[in-house]
């Protein structure tokens, strides 16, 4: 009777072992799975967030840079940067090394890059007469000097001169797209210079960039710009260099999830408007306890940059 009761027992613990091992194995599965979801969102986090980077600073340039055409801003943007052939020679390179000065005019007016494939309406029309409206029209498909298509419309209204300080631009848009990608919410850029620097802060609220299929990225961003270089030459924005802070939340849904994210610049942005894409700078994505940093490089102008998620290191390409 003891040695059944004893083997009972036995038997017993040894199930008990088994089922406890079995339940370690299924829980280090678990976690190594979980573990690499949160990777994977967590890149995904600092991907979108980059991707709204991008396309807002767009809207800040274009805001900010319509001084050929209204008198309005610095000669950037769709008015400025997009329309120098040195951007051109960059962007297809990946360096300034000899760009064609600026401005100089397309070989080819019907080309694709063209900036009069969109249409710009000033209302009033009359000069230093604010607030005053500014749409652009990019009709059905406009192909910038960056490569990329835009279409629909953008409105923006001006309290005053950008290069007056106070003076703000709200932008709006309407069916606007930037590729494929359908760009919404409100952008606003205020001048915030002072008598030794020029510089701006730049709000997103209510961002939301829509792909085809119906992912979407929802951005709200906070961001000061100031102007390290070239401020001795107002009139020509091509060496302006601007130090970039802030710091912005997000929400990305592809598919059946749903991750959110904030963000913070730890080591400031450095943009060149000769350059397409940031060249210098560290941005920290953070979603639940995972972080992931982007480093933009040590200032060359190219579509690289390296991201780095719980340690993992990766090299990505810019849009």
């Amino acid at each position: 009777m003891i040695q059944n009761k004893t083997s009972l027992l036995r038997n017993g613990f040894t199930a008990l072992a088994t089922c406890m091992v079995l339940l370690a194995c299924n829980k280090n599965d678990n976690s190594v799975q979980d573990d690499q979801q949160a990777t994977v969102e967590t890149t995904v986090s600092a991907q979108s967030d980059d991707e709204a980077e991008a396309i807002y600073n767009d809207v800040f340039d274009n805001a900010v840079g319509m001084e050929g055409e209204v008198g309005i801003g610095g000669g950037i943007g769709i008015f400025g940067r997009e329309n120098s052939t040195a951007n051109t020679a960059e962007t297809s390179r990946g360096d300034s090394t000899n760009p064609t000065p600026p401005n100089t005019p397309p070989s080819n007016p019907n080309q694709p890059g063209t900036t009069r494939c969109f249409n710009v309406t000033v209302t009033p029309l009359a000069p230093n007469v604010y607030p005053k409206t500014v749409t652009v029209d990019f009709g059905n498909g406009c192909v910038g000097r960056d490569g990329r298509t835009r279409r629909g419309k953008t409105v923006t209204v001006y309290t005053g001169p950008m290069s007056v300080i106070n003076s703000q631009a709200t932008t709006t848009f309407q069916n606007y797209f930037i590729d494929s990608n359908k760009v919404e919410g409100t952008h606003v850029a205020k001048n915030t210079s002072t008598s030794n620097n020029r510089g701006f802060t730049s709000t997103v609220t209510n961002g939301k960039i829509t792909r085809p299929n119906g992912n979407y990225t929802a951005w709200n961003r906070t961001r000061s710009w100031l102007q390290t270089e070239g401020n001795g030459t107002p009139n020509s924005p091509a060496d302006d260099v601007f130090r970039i802070t802030g710091n912005a939340n997000g929400t990305v849904v592809r598919g059946t999830n749903t991750t959110q994210w904030t963000s913070e610049i730890t080591e400031p942005l450095i943009r060149r408007f000769n350059c397409r894409w940031l060249v210098k700078g560290i941005v920290k994505t953070t979603r639940n306890t995972n972080t992931a940093f982007l480093n933009y490089g040590t200032g060359t102008c190219d579509n690289q940059a390296v991201l780095t998620v719980n340690g993992s290191v990766q090299n990505i390409t810019l849009p």
